[in-house]
């Protein structure tokens, strides 16, 4: 479980497991932990989950894209299934999860309560919630800048190449290697617990999406054009950055976080902003799956981290958790 696909879930993975062992590993956790990810493309994030604590968690991932079927040939003791956590939720007992987890998933849900919904349901009493969310509405030219100038950088020395034709990286291709990374994520899991309030709408999503029905490579070509003005060092960088927002598919993240606020209630949901996710859009717009690639990508966290710590940037990620109580 190397390279660039399974390294990019290193700070979510770190939030997760942080979450983890503070409620159920700290302490006598009667029984396995069961764990369900909704929307888990091709399954990177499972596997990771799966390898760090091995026999003490249960994990199963739902994905109703043909990502899924990638995770399926070598699902590393991740139970795999082709649906949508609603269709899923229908045939499943209520009460059966600790945690319920939407992995950049959660605003390709179209049918957003619903989908909701049938995480409460599946969750038992006191387990949580956790999505992990983006939230580009939230870069300034500052911010902006930051990204755009490592990825030129990245791009003149050829470690990014932008994908031709529709199968080349995305950031729902999960993964990293949890183990062999050392940075502190500390300052996104506490002091910057509130919410942004955007004005901007999400797009409209495909009425014939169902739950999380959505093809990435679909996705993938649309953003084609986004892709190669963000990787023209001719076009400014705020002129770059808004023309992928115009591009951008789905919910904003307020719109999600509304979303899980109004299933599990205010008093339960907290929302922890400010973190660092420029890592996945360098898949996006073609980071190479090498050493040197991999090596790159840390340095783009390890420097974003740093900005974000020194107030020179905004971080773009969200996590929300929300408790069933």
């Amino acid at each position: 479980m190397n390279g660039t696909k399974f390294f990019q879930h290193t700070p979510f993975l770190t939030f997760v497991t942080g979450l983890l062992d503070s409620k159920h590993f700290s302490k006598q956790h009667q029984g396995v932990v069961r764990v369900l990810e909704a929307g888990c493309g091709s399954g990177e994030f499972s596997k990771l989950l799966k390898a760090h604590y091995k026999d003490k968690v249960q994990v199963t991932a739902v994905d109703p894209s043909k990502e899924v079927l990638k995770g399926m040939e070598d699902p590393n003791g991740v139970e795999f299934f082709q649906q949508d956590i609603i269709s899923y939720a229908a045939k499943q007992d209520h009460n059966s999860f600790d945690l319920v987890l939407f992995t950049k998933s959660l605003h390709h849900c179209h049918e957003l309560k619903e989908s909701l919904q049938a995480a409460y349901d599946l969750l038992r009493p006191n387990g949580l919630l956790i999505a992990e969310e983006i939230c580009p509405e939230n870069a300034d030219q500052a911010t902006a800048q930051f990204f755009l100038d490592r990825v030129d950088l990245l791009a003149a020395t050829g470690n990014i190449i932008p994908p031709a034709g529709g199968h080349g990286h995305h950031g729902h291709d999960h993964g990293h290697e949890h183990a062999h990374h050392g940075h502190n994520h500390d300052h996104a899991h506490h002091g910057h617990e509130h919410g942004h309030e955007h004005g901007k709408e999400e797009k409209k999503l495909d009425p014939s999406m169902h739950g999380l029905a959505y093809d990435f490579d679909d996705h993938l070509t649309k953003m084609r054009p986004g892709v190669f003005k963000m990787t023209d060092p001719n076009i400014p960088a705020m002129d770059r950055w808004n023309f992928m927002l115009s591009m951008r598919h789905g919910y904003t993240a307020e719109k999600c976080k509304q979303g899980v606020i109004d299933t599990f209630g205010a008093d339960n949901v907290r929302t922890v902003d400010n973190i660092p996710l420029f890592h996945m859009w360098l898949l996006m717009i073609g980071l190479q799956d090498t050493p040197a690639g991999v090596a790159a990508m840390a340095q783009v966290l390890a420097q974003e981290d740093r900005a974000i710590t020194s107030k020179q940037i905004r971080g773009v990620g969200v996590n929300f958790v929300a408790e069933k109580k």
